[in-house]
């Protein structure tokens, strides 16, 4: 009797070991014979590293160095070292994926990053952030259809995995994992902005999809944290009323020695005077009408926005100039009161996630609901007050888009197709329609001139704001690397 074929392994799964929430790591394998290093699995990057310590090239037969010497810059540090190429294989079961020549940075100085729960990382975005252009999911590409790859982040710090396979089977493994039907899936295509050289098309760099941000504080406290708003700007205002009254006498000055002046010169300097002077005035008066837009629509978040889904990033990191107006929608007067900012983190007594309304991302037609009570993690006491991490930061460095990080993460099993360059998020709790969404928290103004400056100032806000990046006409030249071919 003929026995039947062995069942063919469809999916590599590994498990994942969750640091506190502040960071999730897994094993690889390097070098022949095999070293174990464990390394973070990092959307938002696209380089393979490891600390030099943790990974001998004198003992792998497979290692061969390169000249390639670079530096990598993260958010919270720097590494540098130089690239050769060896053998890489995820420690997955039921057998490991590996690649035979997969480029390598041997980090050889480390800053500011912490080795004693990570050795290295391993970067899963796209060859538009890479030094090399064989990232390693491209030479893993070479071994699937459709490669792809599932994160389930959970809070306990055994139950986190992340699973490669073919798209059918890691989507297959989204809807065991969380039970949700097909048309609760939330799906996104990713953006492609980088021209490399060598290659054709436009590539992608990293998981960056569009999607809108909505927030909305409690009604009955909305007009309190817009007076607590306009006590904290009120320095502000000051200097600007102070420069508006500076810049108009200059200007009145101007104007009268203009009429006195008879020779050209004279004549030609006071006029570039009137000029300035007139810019510098007209450039208060626009501060002001924003300040005061801004202050008699905090409360309320409903824009778009890119986001990028990022492993590597404990919180979600929101640019500077989105962070306060979220943070004021979400928690109202307690963004003033009980919460403050430190190194970036918004940090608040614990008690304020009961209050706190409820972050929404929506992509397309749907809608993920962030709760601050899923988001906040416990740090410490002060004066006998709870201190809770809010979940919520301010992106580094000037960084035009959000991040959404672990604490987006762990509220959903995230599917990355590499090939298709799409995403797929399985919600663990219901999700809600944009239209429902949107909805949650309306009430009218009791204030027709409230209605008047809201509308006038977001028509302003469009006309004079710096360009948002929400629409890309042209790509990037180049990407923001120099590239090795390996």
């Amino acid at each position: 009797m003929a026995r039947e074929p062995e069942p063919v392994t469809l999916v590599a799964t590994e498990g994942v070991r969750n640091l506190e929430n502040l960071q999730y790591t897994a094993a690889i394998l390097l070098g022949s014979p095999p070293q174990e290093a464990r390394v973070v699995f990092d959307t938002g990057s696209s380089d393979l590293w490891v600390a030099a310590p943790y990974f001998s090239v004198r003992t792998s037969f497979t290692w061969q160095p390169t000249n390639f010497q670079v530096t990598l810059t993260y958010g919270i540090g720097v590494v540098t070292g130089s690239y050769g190429v060896d053998r890489a294989c995820l420690d997955s079961s039921p057998k490991p994926l590996c690649v035979d020549r997969q480029p390598l940075l041997l980090a050889t100085q480390v800053k500011q990053i912490d080795l004693q729960a990570m050795n290295g990382i391993l970067g899963l975005g796209f060859v538009g952030i890479s030094h090399v252009q064989n990232t390693f999911l491209r030479n893993l590409n070479r071994s699937f259809e459709d490669l792809s790859f599932g994160f389930a982040l959970r809070t306990d710090p055994e139950q986190s995995f992340v699973v490669f396979g073919d798209y059918p089977e890691v989507m297959r493994k989204g809807y065991e994992t969380t039970g949700i039907s097909a048309d609760s899936v939330v799906h996104a295509d990713v953006l492609d902005l980088f021209r490399i050289e060598g290659l054709a098309d436009l590539q992608a760099g990293w998981w960056l999809v569009r999607a809108r941000a909505q927030a909305s504080c409690r009604s009955s406290d909305k007009w309190y944290a817009r007076e607590l708003l306009l006590l904290h700007s009120l320095f502000q205002l000051a200097v600007v009323i102070l420069c508006i009254t500076l810049c108009r006498r200059c200007l009145k000055k101007q104007i009268v020695l203009q009429r006195e002046r008879i020779s050209c010169c004279h004549r030609y300097c006071g006029r570039l005077s009137i000029v300035m002077w007139s810019c510098c005035l007209l450039f208060g008066v626009l501060v002001i009408f924003g300040a005061v837009v801004q202050i008699t629509t905090a409360g309320d978040v409903d824009q778009p926005i890119l986001a990028a889904l990022d492993t590597g990033t404990s919180l979600i990191a929101i640019p500077a100039g989105d962070f306060e107006p979220v943070a004021v929608a979400m928690f109202g007067s307690d963004f003033f009161e009980n919460c403050g900012v430190s190194n970036g983190n918004l940090i608040c007594s614990c008690d304020v996630a009961q209050r706190a309304k409820a972050l929404t991302i929506v992509f397309g037609d749907k809608s993920i609901v962030l709760n601050a009570a899923d988001m906040f993690e416990k740090v410490g006491v002060s004066e006998q007050v709870p201190i809770c991490m809010s979940g919520l930061a301010s992106t580094p460095g000037g960084v035009p888009f959000w991040i959404l990080g672990d604490a987006f993460l762990r509220q959903v099993y995230a599917v990355h197709s590499f090939t298709s360059r799409k995403v797929a998020l399985f919600p663990y709790r219901p999700e809600v329609s944009a239209s429902e969404a949107a909805a949650s928290d309306l009430f009218p103004c009791p204030v027709a001139l409230s209605l008047a400056l809201e509308f006038l100032g977001f028509s302003l806000a469009l006309a004079f704001a710096p360009r948002r990046p929400l629409e890309f006409g042209e790509p990037l030249v180049s990407a923001p690397y120099e590239q090795l071919q390996l």
